[in-house]
């Protein structure tokens, strides 16, 4: 018994290779008899350019290599076992969530204001600067004191304690100021500084903890 062979099926195009890339897509299309895609698929599989208007072989083949790479789909690489996720630029000032703004804290670590809420409300952080966290007419103990009681609790012995470093003269110094946050102490600080050593700079304030 004869052995059947087969061979590819003829596309209409076959007839019509010496006008490839020559004549327009369209023009070979109604020439043929067939579809403007079929025309164009046909030529591209035979890396065959559009020299009709000006395309080289070279610039078919960046252009392709081009497509080809953005159909590949981007492989993330795996955290390997053992390594420790990115350090935040907040864990430095973690110690001042919820005692200073979110805007303020913010300019400080280089991020934005909601990068910080997000970042406080992830560890259950109230915002204890403006009172949140504490019931009306009345504060949650180890909670920061609302800005109406604010005045009240500073001359009263509440709100909070805070180390302020300072330059005198070229010599470090270490004063404390009490204030419902920091951003009022800070200030309180600034104020008294300048009336008894001018010319002083306050070099850091850090919170040390609640005022009795």
């Amino acid at each position: 018994m004869a052995t059947k062979t087969f061979s590819a099926r003829r596309s209409k195009l076959d007839d019509h290779a010496d006008i490839l890339g020559v004549k327009s897509d369209k023009e070979v299309s109604r020439i043929a008899g067939v579809s403007i895609e079929n025309v164009r698929t046909y030529r591209l599989r035979r890396g065959i350019p559009a020299g009709w208007r000006g395309e080289t072989v070279e610039a078919l083949q960046a252009k392709e290599a081009f497509r080809s790479r953005r159909r590949k789909p981007v492989r993330r690489g795996r955290r390997r076992r053992g390594m420790r996720p990115r350090a935040s630029r907040l864990e430095p000032f973690a110690h001042m969530l919820g005692d200073v703004p979110d805007r303020e804290l913010a300019q400080r670590a280089g991020v934005t204001p909601e990068n910080v809420r997000s970042y406080r409300k992830r560890r259950g952080i109230p915002a204890r600067w403006r009172g949140e966290g504490a019931s009306a007419g009345q504060e949650t103990e180890g909670s920061a004191p609302s800005p109406r009681s604010a005045g009240r609790s500073s001359s009263a012995g509440g709100g909070f304690a805070f180390r302020v470093t300072t330059n005198v003269d070229g010599t470090t110094k270490d004063y404390v100021v009490f204030g419902p946050d920091m951003v009022a102490a800070a200030a309180e600080a600034q104020r008294r500084l300048s009336q008894r050593h001018p010319g002083a700079v306050l070099k850091e304030i850090v919170m040390v903890g609640e005022s009795l």
